[in-house]
């Protein structure tokens, strides 16, 4: 609901983003993904991107943005 509310104010509806995880399954009691777990995911997120060819990229969380930023965060 806040991503919907923020994407409204600079007037972007939902279906006009496409929006997605690091890792493609939850993991247990929603802790944080292990490094393994992002490493197996890591070949679907880079093949979504390529599909997708998005103009823009925003990294919500140090997970994403360190994909992105590797040494940043």
């Amino acid at each position: 609901k806040l991503l919907d509310e923020m994407l409204a104010k600079i007037g972007l509806d939902r279906k006009d983003v496409y929006v997605t995880n690091m890792v493609k399954c939850r993991p247990p009691k929603n802790r944080d993904p292990l490094l393994e777990e992002l490493s197996s995911c890591a070949p679907y997120l880079d093949k979504q991107i390529e599909i997708i060819s998005p103009r823009v990229i925003v990294c919500l969380g140090r997970f994403s943005f360190s994909k992105f930023f590797p040494g940043e965060a």
